[in-house]
């Protein structure tokens, strides 16, 4: 029994000798190869030393770096420990990093200390950067427990798949083919309504560019219910998880064809709402009667109204039935005329469930109750219109008869008038000849006056003949605007006549 301990001590005590003669000082590195431009990381392990005195320098492809004044140190207690020293190096060029650590270190050995001299070293490969990779494609692409059509090809970019109507979940599952592309998105676990879901997965590559792949999943439901609002076509919908629920409606489930459907009721408003769909896949809300008859739903909403919009069941004295476009949406309303910004509509408040007429203003879309007051309103506005219309035609017709009556009177002004300048031409010819006359007997008792006597004379022809020339010009005139022959407008029986017709022989004369 004594030996066995002996032994067991004997064995402990060579144990603690060789800890003790452990003290050593050992290198690593972040990476055994690195990119010109990039860094590494050198770790200097020292091992069970209470103090050390080290040089550790980089050579090579870099910059420089060194272990500089954290190579010399000590143990705290003066006891033996272990501590690791870190260093960076830049590269600078394709080639090689070499570290060394040389020095001293001392390490406690029965109470007394004791130094072993180092030297270690390591290096790390410094390459030439490689281009970025542009792979962006999928290795693998797939949904749980359904097979694609047509199967997975890397280049093909879309694919379909059909699952029962009772699925409302898949798992999509994707891989990338190249390590350096970006985790694929779009895969996981996936809500599918019934009809079609389009589900995309995208992977970008290290350049940047993406790459998606498509997959339609196809919710089949082989008891449609189809059914027409306005001559469109929808389908009825047997689940309505992606449907917002307006206030006031609460899910419940009816009975359509014999299928359980979910609908929304709101039983202070007496009104049933499916969900449908379109030909596009667009999911809507519908009214649902009694008489298995749809009507698709609104929700028009200002200040204080939340309406239902439906056709109107009468027509308002003074209006026509036309349409307005509301949020997109065209509505039947009612209209004074088309450029009215006032629109008459017959709605459902979704509060209280009345029917209602409303009036409807375009430039601030708001909506406030119809009132018989308001038709009144409307009259009185378009027999003013009436009047107003009525008046300014019936100015213009007195317009146009005044325009008449002054282009018939005008060719009677226009022969009056040269008939009184005739008039006027003969009366200061007759003074003329008697001051002619008289002024021939006056050439022998006053020959000294002739030349005065003799210019009045030419004067007085003179204004004749410019009296003449200008009834000319007025018949001229005329004559551009009215096709009578100016001829016409002169009498035989004057010299006028004969100037107008350069007529040396005319009747007037041959009477003379």
């Amino acid at each position: 029994m004594k030996k066995r301990k002996v032994l067991f001590l004997s064995v402990l005590l060579l144990m603690s000798i060789s800890r003790v003669h452990a003290a050593s000082v050992t290198l690593g590195r972040s990476s055994t190869t690195i990119t010109k431009g990039s860094r590494v990381t050198i770790y200097v392990n020292i091992n069970n030393a209470a103090s050390w005195q080290l040089t550790g320098n980089g050579t090579g492809a870099t910059s420089g770096c060194s272990l500089g004044e954290a190579g010399t140190g000590y143990s705290q207690n003066g006891e033996n420990t272990s501590k690791t020293l870190t260093v960076t190096c830049y590269s600078t060029d394709v080639g090689s990093i070499g570290f060394t650590v040389t020095g001293v270190i001392g390490y406690m050995e029965n109470g007394s200390m004791k130094k072993m001299n180092v030297s270690q070293g390591t290096s790390v490969s410094v390459v030439k950067p490689r281009d970025p990779d542009s792979n962006n494609y999928l290795s693998s692409l797939s949904v749980e427990g359904y097979e694609l059509t047509p199967a997975f090809d890397k280049d093909t970019l879309e694919y379909s798949v059909s699952v029962p109507s009772s699925i409302d979940k898949v798992t999509i599952a994707a891989t990338k083919a190249s390590g350096y592309a970006s985790d694929p998105t779009g895969i996981g676990e996936k809500e599918v309504s019934e009809g079609s879901n389009k589900i995309e997965v995208t992977v970008k590559s290290e350049t940047g560019v993406d790459r998606t792949y498509v997959i339609n999943i196809n919710v089949e439901d082989k008891n449609p219910i189809t059914i027409k609002i306005e001559d469109e076509s929808y389908t009825v919908m047997k689940n309505l998880k992606d449907m917002k629920i307006p206030d006031g409606f609460q899910q419940e489930s009816i009975k359509i064809k014999e299928f359980d459907i979910p609908a929304l009721v709101n039983k202070k408003l007496n009104m049933t709402l499916v969900g449908i769909k379109d030909s596009k896949g667009n999911k809507l809300l519908a009214v649902y009667n009694k008489d298995d008859t749809y009507q698709l739903f609104n929700q028009n909403s200002s200040k204080s109204l939340s309406l239902f919009i439906i056709k109107p069941e009468t027509i308002l004295e003074g209006f026509h039935e036309g349409n307005i476009t509301i949020q997109g949406t065209v509505y039947s309303c009612l209209k004074h005329n088309e450029d009215e910004n006032y629109i008459v509509i017959y709605a459902q408040d979704l509060s209280t469930g009345e029917k209602k007429y409303y009036v409807y203003d375009v430039d601030t879309s708001s909506y406030i109750l119809y009132k018989d007051g308001m038709q009144q309103s409307f009259k009185d506005q378009i027999e003013k219109y009436k009047t107003v219309v009525f008046g300014f035609a019936i100015a213009l017709g007195v317009m146009g008869l005044i325009i008449v009556i002054l282009l018939l009177r005008r060719p009677k002004r226009i022969k009056k008038q040269i008939e009184k300048e005739n008039n006027v031409r003969i009366e200061k010819q007759e003074p003329t000849k008697k001051k002619e006359n008289s002024n021939v007997k006056k050439e022998e008792v006053q020959p000294k006056e002739e030349p005065k006597k003799k210019t009045k004379k030419a004067n007085s022809k003179t204004d004749a003949i410019e009296t003449i020339k200008s009834a000319q010009e007025i018949i001229d005139e005329y004559e551009k605007t009215v096709s009578i022959p100016k001829e016409k407008l002169v009498s035989e029986d004057t010299e006028m006549y004969d100037i107008l017709n350069d007529d040396k022989k005319s009747k007037r004369k041959k009477k003379s």
